[in-house]
């Protein structure tokens, strides 16, 4: 088994933070291409937007709490399931579960589009933790995931690198961004777009 140091101490380590941590896994690592809670949360956003369907903020709510129930079901029975994870976590009781879908963090009002369609896309970039491509897409085609405030820029063609990359990798970093700050590599196209 890979021993995991603190970021940044190996300096001959070829990988980014994320990339060490998956790549640590790959014996039992899920390739996912869509999973219960994308359904769910998906048929919450059509409901909410009312897509080809009479808006039903009853079932936009249903159909966010089982997505949000799946997600939590499927990441412990990962957990539980790899054999990286030492000490196995319990899944959440059913008061938990409860005290969490009634936290006003995740509460859902579909009385509130703004709120509802937020909570929807946050959740299902959040349950797409080995579904970069997904979670990218939900980020391009939604706009309301979660960002840092500071982090603005107006128009993004593609993800900087990680700072880490900068440290553990730097020849390739600088071989592969021209030195570039994250703020301008998000400016740069990829090969393929016009």
């Amino acid at each position: 088994m890979t021993v995991r140091r603190p970021i940044g101490t190996d300096i001959a380590n070829k990988f980014s933070c994320v990339n060490l941590y998956m790549a640590a896994d790959r014996v039992y690592q899920p390739i996912l291409i869509i999973t219960e809670a994308d359904v769910h949360l998906l048929k919450a956003e059509i409901y909410q937007r009312g897509m080809g369907v009479a808006k039903d903020i009853v079932k936009a709510k249903a159909e966010y709490e089982a997505g949000l129930r799946s997600s939590v079901e499927f990441w412990y029975g990962y957990a539980n399931n790899s054999p990286f994870w030492g000490t196995k976590p319990a899944a959440p009781t059913v008061l938990q579960m409860t005290a969490f879908l009634t936290n006003p963090k995740v509460l859902y009002n579909g009385a509130n589009d703004a709120d509802a369609l937020r909570k929807i896309a946050t959740q299902a970039w959040l349950a797409t933790m080995f579904q970069p491509w997904e979670a990218w897409a939900i980020v391009r085609r939604t706009g309301l995931t979660p960002k840092d405030p500071n982090y603005a820029p107006s128009v993004v063609n593609k993800l900087p690198y990680p700072d880490d990359e900068n440290i553990n990798n730097h020849e390739n970093w600088q071989a592969a961004t021209g030195g570039a700050s994250p703020g301008q590599q998000v400016l740069q196209k990829i090969y393929w777009m016009p």
